[in-house]
């Protein structure tokens, strides 16, 4: 750093992932050279399996990333104890949301933002903070609708 607070121009910009960059290849890569164990599905999608499953999938223009996680829910767990849940975790946990899919399961899922540029340590590291906020869920679980 200079005496002014900006970084010195000789130095490289931060290694940021643009729009135009993100690949699913790309991503999964990224994670397996995190130490993640990242693989891409019979989709195409890129699983990252941590202490939680989880997916990431690039928007069609590759602006935002979407991560999300699938959990089966109690199947005598009724749909005002789910919808309860779901309405808990989304007041309660900030950066996490959480909705009940047709299939009667839950999905919780972040948006992360790529246009503009991202760096992708911050997206390793966002990845690992919403598996901890999974966790979060899961403890916050009172009446037992997570399968």
């Amino acid at each position: 750093m200079t005496g002014n607070g900006h970084a010195p121009v000789d130095e490289p910009p931060a290694d940021l992932l643009y729009p135009e960059g993100v690949t699913k290849e790309g991503l999964r890569d990224l994670f397996v050279a995190a130490y993640m164990d990242a693989s891409l599905d019979e989709d195409g999608d890129v699983l990252v399996k941590e202490q939680y499953r989880s997916y990431l999938v690039p928007s069609s223009d590759a602006a935002w990333i979407r991560l999300y996680s699938p959990f089966k829910s109690n199947p005598s767990a009724t749909m005002e104890d789910k919808l309860a849940f779901a309405n808990k975790i989304n007041a309660d946990l900030i950066v996490v949301r959480t909705y009940v899919a047709e299939s009667g399961g839950f999905i919780f899922e972040e948006y992360l933002p790529v246009e503009g540029g991202i760096t992708k340590r911050a997206l390793v590291l966002a990845t690992r903070r919403f598996h901890r906020m999974l966790e979060s869920a899961i403890r916050a679980d009172e009446k037992n609708v997570l399968g």
